[in-house]
């Protein structure tokens, strides 16, 4: 698995206190964990649905800064390969697109073969390299922290705004919803 150097410093960039098991990340420490849930014999590395146009789809996937979840943080594993412009985009129309996320995330799982299945270091929530959430099993255990979890874990934030004569300052609470996407940094509103 060829990783990316820069895509690592970026993302520490933006989340400075990313942690591998508790511990702070390095490039090596975090590359070594990437590399527990690589799949060698799979040509599938990601399996997303999109509610809306592919063209959509993509152009908020390829927008989105390594770092924010939003507007669309899924498959952010891949973002930190090194052959991320190599890859091909394949899709097929579907009705119900939850439902077939969730087919082909299991049938995905069902047909891994028994060497990459002991391979991983999470061998309940099986699923192409980059999804990180498994529909039904919740998010891989994978030990990294503070990136994206599923569902966000603050439900209210405090933001501190100075007064009008700059005479202190006063907390405001917000919901997250309220926040931009932009300012959604680490799985954290800021």
């Amino acid at each position: 698995m060829g990783r990316s150097r820069w895509a690592f410093y970026e993302l520490v960039n933006v989340c400075p206190f990313l942690e591998v098991d508790g511990r702070s990340a390095t490039l090596d420490s975090f590359g070594s964990r990437l590399q527990q849930f690589w799949l060698p014999d799979e040509p599938i590395l990601y399996v997303g649905k999109a509610g809306t146009s592919l063209s959509a789809r993509t152009s908020t996937y390829y927008s989105t800064k390594l770092g924010a979840t939003g507007p669309h943080a899924g498959g952010w594993w891949l973002k930190m390969l090194a052959i991320l412009p190599e890859l091909t985009v394949h899709y097929a129309r579907h009705s119900d697109v939850d439902a077939a996320e969730i087919a082909l995330i299991n049938q995905f799982a069902h047909q891994l073969s028994p060497t990459s299945r002991a391979n991983l270091l999470d061998r309940n929530r099986v699923g192409p390299f980059a999804n990180v959430r498994i529909p039904g099993y919740g998010n891989k255990a994978h030990g990294l922290d503070p990136v994206w979890p599923w569902p966000m874990r603050a439900k209210v934030v405090r933001v501190m705004l100075p007064l009008p004569q700059g005479a202190g300052w006063r907390r405001k609470r917000r919901e997250p919803d309220d926040l931009h996407p932009e300012s959604t940094v680490c799985g954290h509103k800021a």
